[in-house]
């Protein structure tokens, strides 16, 4: 997390400004994986989520991408738009996934330690199979209706519900 948190924003600007963002940004992320590998750190790993945001023809668009199980709201006049996906091994997609790249899965985590499906770091179990650091990447273009963005990670979640969010 701390190697994340100190070199995100060194490695995005790298690749600013973005030809294709969703490749773009699937690339920086499977980048700073590799980095936290060579850092030799196998037991250790995070989850993520960053927002991007630019002009389209005159519109602002933005871009949400994320690993693991932090979650993205968008609240706006038109009601709350889920801008991340949950990362886990409940997720049928997700547990398939890591079934037919040899994952093995308990009723709680994979391989018995972790409960994220895709994540950074965490190169003992990535060796394994089943998880990566390929991001769910959403793409909305914005309006006068939209007025809050909120990220948090799962233990917020936990105890607010997505619609309990938009009242406080």
């Amino acid at each position: 997390s701390k190697f994340l948190q100190e070199n995100f924003a060194k490695y995005l600007k790298k690749i600013l400004p973005m030809k294709d963002e969703s490749k773009d940004l699937t690339n920086l992320f499977r980048t700073l994986d590799m980095k936290i590998k060579e850092l030799n750190l196998p037991n250790t790993g995070s989850t993520g989520t960053i927002v991007y945001m630019n002009n389209h023809n005159g519109k602002k668009r933005l871009y949400s991408a994320n690993v693991g199980n932090n979650r993205c709201l968008l609240l706006s006049k038109r009601g709350i738009v889920k801008l991340s996906n949950d990362h886990n091994i409940n997720d049928p997609e997700e547990h398939k996934r890591i079934l037919r790249k040899g994952g093995i899965l308990n009723t709680k985590e994979l391989f018995g330690k972790l409960s994220s499906s895709r994540a950074f770091g965490h190169w003992s179990i990535k060796k394994f199979g089943g998880v990566i650091s390929d991001p769910h990447i959403t793409v909305i273009d914005l309006n006068e209706d939209d007025y809050y963005l909120i990220i948090g990670s799962e233990k917020i979640w936990k105890y607010i519900k997505d619609e309990e969010a938009r009242k406080n």
